[in-house]
């Protein structure tokens, strides 16, 4: 940035308006000098509010800035004319103040504005607008433009005494590294995102986990507390779960086959029981059988008989006990069900809310895609539009340049046809001239003519007979002329003489003029046809005005015709700029829904892995089912007992009768012995032993099919929790393995990795332009010390708590030292602020595609240095100046006054205000 004119109104302590004009100066170095108090830093002032609507130093607001010497009507205002890149630009700008109104009595408050003219003509109006522009173009803010090319008082030594983060604030905008935050960034929200995930996927598996059964005297059952209480890793977890799975199969197969065992024994006890049963009631009926011996043959033959169909009967009810303990033994079967179905069916209501879900967020993502490939192609449609404008804009300006060639043609052909009228009336003139002379040249010779007749006779007078004539000789005068009453006199010829020359001066004046005008019109007719021509071409001059007419019709269309173009160029400008706004917006929108329905998705599958695990389970409890629901078993089962005690009760009741039919026979015929034989061959006790210890079985069998339930219960959740730990498990190992990949990452591109020094990537990016900064730096330093001192980055960090890689020390070459550029004195900060000053201008201006600043601005700091330190400063400030650079500085120093000859002066005036005036050596 380079300034061309300053113009100042009722600004600072200038009252009127005030116009400095820095293409007088030149490039090098200049001066600002003059009275304390006169307003050499409101010229600083005035430049920085210009740009950014602030004051150079910071301690005075727009609202200060209005003169109190200028009159209330006067208008407060700066207008800076600047070159950036070869490209001129102007902006103005005012403060809020209060001024006369234009209309009536009393005052009003100015509001603040702002207006940047661009190098296109184009105009930004507002004060964010253009300070948000001036930014763009320069591509500084106002403290970093303090702090790299304004100077100013107060400023001095921030760049040089600023930690790390402030000049990690100053590089990045000047070096452009935000790309390297902005990777840094991008890997803290990988990291996050991968943590985030991993979390997720580990809270699920803890879900899983928190809901594994163990049975309390389980060997497994402390381990197991201590997994659900989250107090195991994944793999313990996984082994924790496989040893409870495994160890209720084995308790399971072992309570089957007890049960089945427990079953027999009970089979066998009832055996003896009723054999016991039936051997006490013939003992009781024999005595009376004995007397009874036909009937009772007839009555055990009728007896056996009938019992014989009833033990018939009986037989056929044998299945049915089986089914009958089965249907009781499945009950529990029946609430697994229920239970299995119920959590389906939620299921089932969450896996089609789901899969809503995601179809409606896919249909957005269309869209979404859809918008963005609409954009893109309407980005891809409208990216040549500031092209196509420039290209719009000078075809325009050429049609300008046709239209005001026309229009020079139109006013010259004007101007040739006066000149021909001058040039015919001129000739007319001369030729009038021309008549006018040989009129009186005429006149003369035939006066001239009668003259010399009239001289005859005036000769003739004068002749005496016997003398010679003066004429002739003759002496004799016969014949003698008469002298003439009305000849002309030889006054009347001189007269006639003097008129001839008097018209034959006309006829020169009018044939000079005439040919002067006729060489004009021949001029002007050569350079009309040559614009003519120019213009059309070949050309025939009695059509010319009717073609010219007809062209400026063709370029005022043509011209319409751009204004059209040029407008809907603006817009596409307009649209491209919103597009490009609004594309990533678009793009990141996009992403959100993808995440959601990615996060949807996972949730879905474990949803229907769940289901797929409960279904496989319902299919295996309704296959060992025997009946499809509950109420079809109980009735059956009912239906069954009925059966079966019916004929048990049939059976037994034959049974007593036929045994007592066979007792009473037994002992009428076998008497007493064959009794007692019988007895004797069947003893097996009462049935009581038997019957008890029946009864015991019957219970441990119903506890054992108790525990036989409770074990498949459990297992059937455990497995399926298995199932879904161990896909979990692998699902966390690549999530860890990814997350720590990117966290190491993260974490060194954001400076935050444990027991290391705070630097950034893109701080450590920064490190390297700081070191060249300080690599040009030193070579004024070193210069303005005589080899003292010498700057130097700090590599190491104090602390792993700040951010570092950008602080600045100092070495002292004469005793060794190496401290911080805070310990220099006041001199010497000066020499070392100003050589990082210029060192980071030289570095801006090297850096490819960076910041151009053609100028520089010091205000004041040069009273601390003696006369051998200024000597230096003013060297190493004249070698900045090589090129088209300059260099403004405010000082009082009269050594500065001798060195610099180009100054700007600023004085003040008696009746207040200031004024300023130019030296240029």
């Amino acid at each position: 940035m380079k300034p061309i004119k300053l113009t100042m109104s009722a600004f600072g302590p200038y009252s009127g308006v005030t116009e400095i004009d820095f293409d007088k100066l030149g490039n090098g170095l200049y001066l600002i000098t003059g009275d304390t108090g006169a307003g050499k830093t409101t010229i600083f002032d005035a430049i920085c509010f210009a740009l950014f609507g602030e004051a150079s130093g910071g301690t005075r607001d727009g609202s200060m800035l209005r003169s109190k010497y200028a009159d209330l009507s006067v208008p407060t205002f700066v207008e800076l004319e600047f070159l950036y890149c070869d490209k001129i630009y102007r902006v103005k700008r005012n403060p809020a103040y209060v001024r006369k109104k234009t209309r009536g009595e009393g005052f009003t408050e100015e509001a603040a504005s702002a207006t940047l003219t661009l190098f296109d003509g184009s105009i930004v109006s507002g004060r964010n607008e253009v300070n948000a522009k001036v930014t763009e173009i320069i591509g500084v803010d106002k403290n970093q433009f303090s702090q790299i090319a304004m100077i100013a008082q107060g400023e001095f030594l921030k760049l040089l005494l600023a930690s790390t983060d402030d000049r990690r604030k100053i590089f990045k905008k000047i070096f452009n590294t935000e790309k390297f935050g902005r990777l840094a960034d991008e890997l803290k929200r990988k990291a996050l995102n991968l943590k985030a995930r991993y979390d997720s996927v580990k809270s699920n598996f803890s879900d899983f986990v928190s809901k594994i059964s163990c049975d309390v005297d389980s060997a497994f059952y402390a381990e197991a507390e201590r997994v659900k209480s989250g107090g195991a890793t994944v793999s313990e977890a996984v082994a924790v779960t496989e040893s409870i799975v495994g160890s209720d199969r084995a308790l399971l197969d072992a309570a089957v086959e007890k049960s089945k065992d427990t079953e027999k024994t009970i089979s066998e006890l009832n055996a003896v029981v009723a054999k016991a049963e039936a051997l006490a009631s013939a003992r009781k009926t024999a005595a009376t059988l004995l007397s009874a011996l036909p009937a009772a043959k007839e009555t055990k033959s009728v007896a056996e008989a009938e019992w014989l169909a009833a033990e018939t009967e009986k037989s056929k009810t044998e299945p049915l006990i089986g089914m009958i303990a089965d249907i009781a033994k499945r009950s529990v079967d029946y609430d697994e069900l229920d239970t299995v179905l119920d959590r389906m069916k939620t299921l089932s209501i969450d896996i089609a809310a789901s899969e809503t879900a995601i179809e409606e967020k896919r249909s957005r993502v269309k869209k979404a895609e859809k918008v963005i490939s609409d954009t893109e192609k309407r980005l891809k449609e409208i990216s040549d539009a500031p092209a196509r404008a420039v290209i719009l804009d000078n075809e325009k300006k050429r049609i300008e340049e046709i239209c005001k060639q026309a229009n020079d043609i139109k006013q010259e052909l004007v101007e040739l046809t006066r000149l021909r009228e001058e040039k015919d009336k001129l000739c007319a003139e001369y030729i009038e001239k021309e008549k006018a002379l040989g009129h009186s040249r005429e006149k003369e010779a035939e006066s001239e003519r009668a003259f010399f007749a009239a001289q005859a006779g005036v000769l003739a007078e004068k002749l005496v007979d016997g003398e010679a004539c003066p004429v002739c000789g003759s002496r004799s005068h016969p014949s003698p002329a008469k002298p003439s009453a009305d000849a002309p006199t030889e006054a009347d010829i001189r007269k006639l003489k003097e008129e001839t020359t008097a018209c034959e001066k006309l006829r020169e004046i009018a044939s000079r003029k005439a040919g002067e005008k006729n060489a004009e019109f021949d001029a002007k007719q050569k350079s009309v046809n040559k614009s003519i021509i120019g213009l059309f071409g070949e050309f025939d001059a009695d059509t010319v005005a009717p073609a010219l007419k007809e062209k400026e019709r063709e370029l005022l269309e043509s011209e319409r015709e751009l204004d059209k173009k040029i407008k809907d160029c603006a817009e596409q400008e307009k649209e491209l700029k919103k597009i490009e706004s609004d594309l990533p917006t678009f793009k990141e929108a996009k992403r959100v829904i993808e995440d959601a329905i990615a996060k949807l998705e996972r949730n879905l599958a474990a949803d229907k892995a769940t289901l797929e695990s409960l279904s496989d389970r319902e299919a295996t409890i309704r296959s060992g089912l025997l009946y499809p629901t509950r109420d079809e078993a109980q009735d059956k089962k009912k239906e069954y007992e009925t059966r079966v005690r019916e004929a048990r009760a049939t059976a037994d009741e034959k049974k007593r009768v036929l045994d007592a039919a066979e007792k009473e026979l037994a002992a009428l015929t076998a008497k007493d012995e064959e009794t007692k034989k019988l007895l004797s061959e069947s003893v097996v006790g009462d049935g009581e032993n038997e019957r008890a210890l029946a009864e015991k079985f019957t219970d441990e069998k119903e506890e054992l099919d108790s525990l036989i339930n409770e074990i498949r219960r459990r297992l059937a959740v455990n497995e399926s929790i298995l199932k879904e730990i161990k896909r979990k498990s692998e699902e966390i190992d690549s999530t860890e393995k990814a997350w720590a990949d990117i966290k190491a990452l993260a974490d060194t591109a954001n400076g935050s990795v444990s027991g290391k020094e705070r630097i950034t990537l893109e701080t450590f990016v920064q490190t390297a332009y700081f070191d060249r900064i300080i690599a040009r730096a030193n070579v004024r330093f070193i210069k303005m010390t005589d080899g003292q001192y010498e700057l130097k980055r700090r590599k190491e960090a104090t602390n792993f708590i700040s951010q570092a890689g950008l602080d600045l020390d100092v070495i002292d070459h004469y005793n060794g030292s190496e401290r911080s550029v805070k310990t220099l004195s006041g001199g010497e900060s000066f020499k070392a602020s100003l050589s990082l000053a210029l060192g980071l201008s030289d570095e801006i201006q090297s850096y490819a595609g960076g910041i151009r600043l053609g100028s520089m601005f010091v205000d004041e700091g040069f009273g601390s240095l003696d006369e051998e330190s200024l000597r230096q400063a003013v060297e190493v400030l004249a070698t900045l100046t090589e090129g088209d650079r300059s260099v403004g500085i405010i000082s009082h120093v009269a050594t500065l006054k001798e060195r610099i000859d180009k100054q700007i002066i600023v004085k003040k005036e008696k009746a207040g205000g200031s004024f300023v005036s130019l030296s240029v050596g």
